[in-house]
């Protein structure tokens, strides 16, 4: 990695044109260790599941330019990582398109991916349940994708999106289109529509059709917590949400990577009861970030968290 301009420069990857079968790498390795591919005349290791998302959403007539974090972010320069992640809500707010890699083919999905293309093929099943169905599209709804945090700004800020399966892709106009569908065809079907309805995927395209105009981040915060949202950093569980957030416009809240957790909770109590002022739940919220945060419970902590139901008391 060259340095960068940290405050206002990207790095973009451009994906060479090609097929899925074209080789984006020098070689490969033993299966069972993550792929090479070539960035720059260098032999770079990525993960699996980003090989696979490369050559399944590369284009076969022309380079395709993406923002990419795993590889555009130094991801062993904390500064830099943190001045990225500060801007990553507008990236995905000004990008042309967000590419939504769901994982490859499996359990079905390319039949529920035919199914959000095309919902009327699943309305022809309304005599009776087509036990195949619903379990391609649970699969799909449940992929684990839709429990990364980071999974929030990029669906929420995007202009428009593009989901990608295997082969198969389906725009957000046309998962707009078919979640409705889907809900009333679960309907008819005993416990599908409650399962479906509350099924991370559709919670997640409802909520992006919502304005976001009423979303504290200590709103985002219970949601990632009530959820079971997921982050490879803890802290990231703070950091994704503030893009997002209505009453986090002014970057009080600075990423930062070298910060210990525990400042950084502490910070995001605060400014929570800034915002929005104590509430009846004050300690409640604090235990329950900090349990997510895994944070030791030790008596400075436990001193913290009682002094948020003190306040409400005074």
């Amino acid at each position: 990695y060259q340095p960068l301009e940290l405050s206002t420069s990207v790095r973009i990857v451009i994906l060479g044109r090609g097929s899925a079968d074209d080789p984006i790498d020098f070689n490969l390795v033993h299966i069972e260790r993550d792929p090479f591919i070539s960035i720059a005349g260098c032999h770079v290791q990525i993960r699996a599941n980003l090989h696979h998302a490369l050559r399944q959403i590369r284009l076969e007539e022309e380079d395709r330019h993406l923002w990419i974090d795993a590889l555009c972010i130094n991801q062993k320069n904390t500064q830099e990582e943190s001045y990225q992640v500060q801007s990553m809500g507008q990236l995905y707010a000004e990008a042309e398109n967000v590419v939504i890699w769901l994982g490859m083919a499996c359990n079905q999905s390319d039949l529920a991916m035919d199914l959000f293309n095309d919902p009327s093929k699943l309305e022809k099943t309304r005599n009776g349940s087509n036990v195949t169905q619903l379990t391609a599209i649970f699969a799909l709804c449940e992929r684990s994708y839709w429990r990364r945090v980071w999974t929030q700004q990029e669906v929420y800020l995007a202009r428009q999106f593009t989901a990608h399966c295997g082969s198969k892709c389906i725009t957000d106009t046309e998962l707009d289109i078919a979640d409705p569908t889907f809900v009333r065809f679960m309907e008819k079907v005993d416990g599908s529509s409650k399962r479906y309805g509350e099924g991370r995927m559709s919670r997640i395209i409802q909520r992006r059709r919502i304005a976001l105009i009423g979303n504290s981040l200590r709103t985002w915060l219970i949601m990632c917590i009530k959820t079971g949202l997921e982050s490879s950093h803890p802290r990231d569980l703070i950091y994704a949400m503030l893009g997002i957030s209505r009453d986090h416009q002014n970057s009080e809240i600075v990423p930062d990577y070298d910060r210990p957790l525990r400042e950084v909770y502490f910070e995001t109590i605060l400014f929570c009861e800034g915002k929005v002022g104590v509430s009846h739940d004050g300690q409640h919220f604090a235990q329950r970030l900090a349990d997510k945060l895994d944070l030791t419970l030790d008596d400075e902590l436990r001193t913290f968290i009682s002094n948020r139901q003190v306040r409400i008391q005074d």
